[in-house]
């Protein structure tokens, strides 16, 4: 009977006999796969949050120059500035058309120091490493007494003041490497505010 046992032992495969190279560099493979898998997904949320907390940093900083710029006033947010003939271009910065339907104010006045800075001086402030370009582009439009659309006709009662905020920086993220983000705000150019017909 231990002669029957011992032959059994020896002519089958013992326990202890680890993996094959083959199932080693299966194994090898699939682990590097995964691992390819996760430092890529790894590598993508990185880049996206820093994306997206750059996208809050410029939206806070174009809320926070509308913020300085509405405790001017309308009728102070034309101080220094004079309507232009050929104004700088700010499709980028104004997407939806908004000073499109206006007289822009961007020019410069000889002597007069503007209550927000021309389109051709960027405040620049770095947060993170970060560079943010802020520029303030001005516009003037009238409405109706009724509101409404304001446009470029002067015949029309309620004159305002049309204030774009535009925040720029550098990014791999974004069309050309350059990211946009602006806010936008209509103000009265009268001193005294008018009152639309309910």
């Amino acid at each position: 009977m231990p002669t029957e046992v011992v032959m059994r032992l020896s002519s089958g495969r013992p326990a202890d006999d680890g993996f094959t190279i083959i199932e080693v560099m299966v194994a090898l493979a699939l682990i590097s796969t995964v691992m390819a898998a996760l430092g890529t997904y790894f590598v993508s949320s990185a880049r996206t949050s820093r994306y997206q907390a750059q996208i809050q940093t410029a939206t806070r900083l174009a809320q926070s120059g509308m913020e300085a710029a509405r405790g001017f006033g309308g009728p102070t947010l034309l101080v220094g500035r004079a309507q232009c003939g050929a104004c700088t271009d700010v499709s980028g910065f104004d997407s939806l058309g908004y000073l499109s339907d206006t007289v822009r104010w961007d020019a410069p006045v000889a002597a007069v120091t503007a209550t927000v800075p021309l389109p051709d001086v960027a405040e620049i402030t770095s947060v993170n490493g970060v560079s943010y370009y802020r520029y303030y582009f001005v516009g003037r439009c009238w409405q109706a007494s009724g509101g409404g659309r304001c446009g470029v006709n002067n015949a029309l009662p309620a004159a305002m003041v049309r204030l774009v905020v535009g925040v720029a920086w550098r990014s791999p993220d974004c069309r050309h490497a350059v990211c946009i983000r602006a806010a936008t705000s209509l103000f009265s150019a009268d001193p005294s505010d008018p009152v639309f017909a309910q």
